[in-house]
């Protein structure tokens, strides 16, 4: 075994201290172990003014801490230490796999028990109080930044043998984010053993444990298949055109079409059928469509599936019912609403009155508070938040939005997609379902054409459908869409 540059590697004034020798015995340290880590004894003046018998750790430059034999006082070289223990021979040695504790004993004790010299440090000082939040900016831990920059950082892997308490497990945590999680492993004492040199006394088999108890750290948001959670079933609400689309809460959709193809009056169908299928409540936040007389006048058709001049006042009285009981409408006092008083309101619906379906209709009529975020940039952030409210609350959220006037507003040839949405690419990347309504003709020789086609662009999970495109049409007899 060799010693590092600097270190004394003799154990002079042990083989005469009986009480330094028994110091070490009591602990189960032998003598090769103390010259391997040049460990001596000596005399040192402590805080208070008094010499006393020591054991001395080096840590090289004439750097040192004492313990005092008689106690558990210690001081330290002028200046303190600046480096891990042991730093100099394990930089020197393989870095395969380092082994850090939280004393100098703690790391005598695994060269004891047959784990390389050259493979195990100490840090300087003892265990914080907490865990820090950015221990890159912590002081006390600048010799574990000097460490890495010297060389430590080539280490394949970490073992971390913190003491078996609350300042032990915050060092290891430190230490885990400082080193990098992804190099980090860590072992959990034994109940009742504090550290490793507890375990080594107790006549464990401390190599032994440290290999064969050996934890990956864990890093958020990374698992294997079988530590994986379940996930829980989606909940399916069928619109009742078919099983090739359903919707369901958590999740948020877009709608788009080019004006006057339907895609309000349709989607108020599709919301209400589910209503009515699921017993579920909606709130409508339509800044172009009013609820009275407009949504209201849909409502009545749905329910009765008669337009409105044929519905009788006791039908009428059914289907206001319905509607009370089911729905709330979200009105602006200035008419200018933002997305953030959307959510407040929303938030309320969904608390307040069991909403679990919340619609913007249309996207346009919010106020922008973009601020100097670009335009794709800010709807990206608006279409996170609201993911992150239809997850939060567990309900759905669609957005109706129209597409820009360029492209397929222009031709009105063909159906649009949904990057043709005015503002962002994002309308097609972010929502987890994604519908076209298209009206292939509206008049055809002077007569009103009815032929509707429903497309889904988009369908994130296969739980709720794939891409396709259904085919409805719109009775003017009853003012409801039908699938053919």
């Amino acid at each position: 075994m060799r010693g590092s540059p600097g270190i004394v590697i003799t154990v002079s004034g042990l083989e005469d201290g009986v009480s330094a020798e028994k110091f070490f015995e009591n602990r189960g340290i032998s003598k090769r172990t103390l010259k391997a880590f040049g460990v001596t004894h000596g005399i040192k003046t402590f805080s208070d003014g008094e010499k006393r018998d020591c054991v001395i750790f080096n840590y090289g430059d004439n750097r040192y801490k004492a313990r005092s034999i008689v106690g558990r006082e210690w001081t330290q070289s002028p200046g303190g230490v600046q480096n891990f223990y042991n730093l100099e021979n394990v930089l020197g040695g393989s870095l395969d796999a380092v082994f850090i504790t939280e004393g100098e004993i703690d790391a005598l004790s695994l060269c004891e028990a047959g784990l390389p010299y050259d493979s195990i440090l100490s840090v300087k000082g003892g265990a914080p109080s907490q865990e820090s939040e950015e221990p890159h900016r912590n002081t006390g831990y600048q010799h574990v930044l000097d460490a890495l920059k010297r060389g430590l950082h080539t280490v394949e892997r970490f073992v971390l043998l913190t003491d078996n308490d609350a300042p032990g497990r915050a060092l290891r945590a430190d230490l885990a984010k400082l080193l990098g999680p992804a190099k980090c492993w860590y072992v959990d004492w034994p109940e009742g053993i504090k550290d490793a040199n507890e375990l080594l006394c107790a006549k464990g088999s401390l190599s032994s444990y440290v290999h064969a108890e050996q934890k990956i750290w864990p890093v958020e948001g990374l698992f294997a298949l079988d530590s994986l959670p379940e996930p829980t079933a989606f909940v399916r609400w069928e619109p009742g055109f078919g099983d090739k689309l359903a919707f369901s809460p958590g999740t948020v959709s877009v709608v788009s079409g080019q004006p006057n193809h339907g895609k309000s009056h349709l989607m108020a169908q599709i919301w209400f059928q589910i209503a009515q299928r699921y017993s579920i409540n909606v709130c409508i936040a339509g800044f172009e469509t009013r609820a009275k007389p407009h949504l209201r006048r849909y409502f009545r058709s749905f329910y009765t599936n008669k337009l409105e001049k044929d519905i009788s006042s006791d039908e009428v009285a059914l289907a206001d019912q319905f509607i009370n009981n089911h729905y709330t409408f979200v009105v602006h006092p200035q008419l200018r609403p933002s997305l953030d008083w959307c959510l407040d309101t929303f938030e309320v619906a969904v608390v307040r009155h069991n909403a679990r379906v919340v619609q913007i209709d249309p996207w346009n009529k919010l106020e922008s508070d973009r601020g100097e975020l670009s335009e794709t940039d800010y709807v990206g952030v608006c279409l996170d938040k609201l993911a992150d409210f239809a997850r939060d609350l567990s309900c759905h959220v669609q957005i109706v939005a129209h597409p820009s006037k360029r492209g397929h507003y222009e031709s009105r040839k063909a159906p649009p997609e949904l990057e043709d949405i005015h503002g962002s690419k994002n309308w097609d990347n972010r929502p987890d379902l994604g519908l076209v309504i298209w009206r292939p003709a509206m008049y055809d020789e002077g007569q009103r054409q009815t032929d509707c086609e429903l497309y889904v662009r988009k369908s994130r999970y296969e739980e709720l459908g794939y891409p396709c495109k259904m085919d409805l049409f719109y009775d003017l007899k009853c003012g409801n869409f039908i699938a053919r």
